[in-house]
């Protein structure tokens, strides 16, 4: 099993491919979500699992950060994305969006996404 604490941005490429992401209470602090779910999409192996947890619920504690994404903004967030939501809990107190990666990425060998606080212009490989 490898593990990786520090920001998700700066995940290094040799650490995927993944079978399972995790992002628990972390959602509200990322700098940019949706550079966040691509990231995950390229380090997932086909298959894999992203999930995105919070033990306060979609409403963040006091003074922590942005709310979780509703269904629709996440749908919204990953719709060219090579992701499919499974399960989706939204309960006080609870909140778990499980989405999977899609066997067949469709989206192509190279991925062009805006760089991930550098505010350079990154890309990134998938080789399945």
């Amino acid at each position: 099993m490898r593990t990786w604490c520090g920001d998700f941005a700066g995940l290094p490429a040799y650490q995927g491919p993944a079978d399972v992401v995790a992002l628990h209470d972390t959602w509200p602090w990322l700098a940019d979500p949706r550079a966040a779910l691509v990231k995950a999409a390229l380090t997932l192996k086909p298959g894999g699992l992203l999930a995105i947890s919070s033990a306060a619920g979609r409403t963040p504690a006091a003074g922590g950060g942005a709310p979780l994404p509703s269904r629709a903004e996440l749908e919204a967030l990953t719709a060219d994305l090579p992701l499919a939501l499974r399960e989706w809990r939204d309960e006080p107190g609870f909140f778990l969006a499980l989405l999977q990666a899609r066997a067949s990425r469709g989206w192509g060998p190279r991925l062009a996404v805006g760089g991930w606080g550098s505010g350079e212009a990154a890309a990134q490989t998938w080789q399945g």
